[in-house]
C-alpha cells in the first residue's frame, strides 16, 4: 500500500516563524530595538504584578518585562514552539511562563494587570476581536501596552510589487492609525498614550532589504504574498532592480520606510 505523504497541518503563521527562529533572533534588530522603545516609553506608568505577553516572539519584550517587573508573574505566549525555544534558552534564570498557543484563540486562566505585546498584534487575524479579547481578561483599570506595525511600512516595496505582479495582492494590509483608534474604542479599551512613529531605514543594497525582510519575517507571510500565487524568480529579480533603481543613493545604499504605532490604552 502506498504510503500518504505528511502534510504540515500548523497554522501558516507558525510556520513561517518557525523556519528560522534563531535566523530571526539575529537579523530582528529593528525588532528589538521597537521592544526597547516601547518599554521605555509606555512601560513607566503602570505597576502590575500579573503580565501576559501576545506574541513574545524569541523573547526582545519579555526581557524588558522581566528586568523592570521582577516581582510580576509573567506568561508569555507566541505560536511558534521555536521560537520560545531561543527564547528560554536567552533567559534561563527569568521565571517565565512559556506557552506555545494561537493568540487567535488563547482563553486566559485569570484576568492581568497588564497584557502587553511587540510587533506581533499586526499578525490577528482581527484585531477588533483581539482588542475584545484582551478587554475581557484584563482587571479593572488594567493596561494594553503594545507597539504594531501600520500601514505605512514598506510603503516603496508595496507600490513596487503591484507595479512588478498587479495581480498577486497580498491577502493582508497593515492597520491604519484610524482602524486601530476605531478598534480599541469599540472594545472599550480607553487610549491613555500613542505614539505614532514614521521612520527610514538605510539598507547596504536592495538585496541586503530583501534578505533583512526575510530573515527577520518582517510582515512577509501574509503580507507578502497571495494566497496561492508567490512571486517567480523572474518577478523577484525585477523588483530587487527596480528597488536599487528607485530608492537607492549614489552609494548604492536603500531606504525602507517603516511606520510604528506605540500605545497604552485602559480598561474601564
Amino acid at each position: 500500500m502506498a504510503e500518504v505523504p505528511q502534510t504540515d497541518q500548523r497554522h501558516p503563521v507558525e510556520r513561517y516563524f518557525s523556519r528560522g527562529a534563531r535566523r530571526y533572533h539575529e537579523y530582528a534588530t529593528f525588532q528589538r530595538q521597537i521592544a526597547e522603545n516601547l518599554a521605555a516609553r509606555f512601560l513607566a506608568a503602570v505597576q502590575p504584578d500579573s503580565i501576559l505577553e501576545l506574541g513574545c516572539g524569541t523573547g526582545f519584550l519579555t526581557r524588558e518585562l522581566g528586568d523592570r517587573f521582577p516581582r510580576a508573574t509573567i506568561e508569555a505566549m507566541d505560536l511558534s514552539p521555536e521560537m520560545i525555544q531561543v527564547a528560554r534558552e536567552a533567559m534561563p534564570s527569568h521565571p517565565v511562563r512559556w506557552q506555545v498557543a494561537d493568540m487567535n484563540r488563547w482563553r486566559a486562566s485569570q484576568p492581568y494587570e497588564l497584557v502587553a505585546s511587540s510587533t506581533a498584534l499586526h499578525w490577528a487575524d482581527s484585531l477588533s476581536m483581539q482588542f475584545r479579547r484582551i478587554q475581557r481578561y484584563l482587571v479593572r483599570e488594567g493596561n494594553l501596552v503594545a507597539a504594531i506595525m501600520a500601514a505605512d511600512t514598506l510603503t516603496e516595496l508595496r507600490q513596487l510589487r503591484l507595479e512588478v505582479a498587479p495581480d498577486k495582492v497580498p491577502e493582508r494590509r497593515l492597520p491604519s492609525a484610524r482602524q486601530l483608534r476605531v478598534a480599541l474604542a469599540e472594545a472599550e479599551l480607553e487610549l491613555c498614550q500613542w505614539e505614532q512613529v514614521t521612520c527610514r531605514q538605510t539598507f547596504r543594497s536592495a538585496r541586503d532589504l530583501f534578505r533583512t525582510l526575510r530573515c527577520s519575517s518582517f510582515t512577509g507571510g501574509p503580507f507578502a504574498a497571495s494566497s496561492s500565487r508567490p512571486l517567480v524568480r523572474s518577478e523577484l529579480e525585477r523588483l530587487h532592480r527596480l528597488y536599487q533603481q528607485r530608492h537607492g543613493d549614489t552609494q548604492g545604499n536603500v531606504h525602507a520606510t517603516f511606520q510604528v504605532i506605540y500605545l497604552r490604552a485602559r480598561r474601564h
